[in-house]
């Protein structure tokens, strides 16, 4: 009975270091396969964290240019708006002296008018002197009418220019409105601008 169990021992002992030595190479080359596998899988994470990251601080200069250039165009269409706030001021106060220049002229030469007119009236009442009254009211009526023509164009240049100033005042008024208008849009597209850039760089 010895005999027999050593004979089958000496017949399957050769068969378990060929058996293990099999399975250890397979295995070394499962783990080389798997190392291989995990290297490659981490080149290309670190490649495509690497271009996130490039594609991010693109974008982020980007952002900056563009703010950059909101800030300048901003700040000079607000002087531009500024400047021409003072216009419209100025010519509105212009207006408004114009106006009242013009009103005093046309009570100055209302009073006037009926000066001359008193004037006239109190002589051609007087028959006594040495001149004819009649004569004496020719001889005014052409320095009345020559005050009276003197002081027609006085108040049409001051409405003139109380007209002009007043075109004026519309033409500022109305860039005042647009500017603003400009001014409005692109606030609102940099704040639009902005929240999309945040979104992408959540996205990143």
């Amino acid at each position: 009975h010895q005999k027999t169990a050593s004979k089958v021992t000496r017949g399957v002992s050769p068969t378990f270091p060929e058996n293990y030595q099999k399975d250890n190479q397979t295995l070394l080359l499962q783990v080389e396969a798997l190392q291989s596998q995990l290297q490659e899988q981490t080149q290309l994470a670190k490649e495509q964290i690497d271009a996130l990251l490039e594609d991010r601080r693109i974008r982020m200069e980007e952002a900056h240019v563009q703010q950059e250039r909101d800030k300048d165009k901003i700040k000079t269409l607000t002087d531009k708006l500024h400047k021409t706030q003072n216009l419209l001021y100025e010519s509105t106060k212009d207006f408004l002296q114009l106006k009242f220049e013009g009103r005093d002229a046309e009570k100055v030469w209302m009073a006037e008018k009926d000066h001359l007119l008193q004037e006239l009236d109190k002589r051609s009442e007087l028959r006594n002197g040495g001149c004819d009254p009649e004569t004496q009211l020719l001889r005014e009526l052409p320095m009345e009418h020559e005050i009276q023509r003197i002081q027609s164009e006085e108040i049409k240049a001051l409405e003139e220019q109380v007209n002009q100033a007043h075109r004026l005042a519309d033409m500022y008024r109305e860039q005042c409105v647009t500017l603003e208008n400009d001014l409005a849009q692109i606030r609102e597209e940099g704040d639009i601008g902005r929240q999309l850039f945040k979104v992408r760089l959540q996205m990143v």
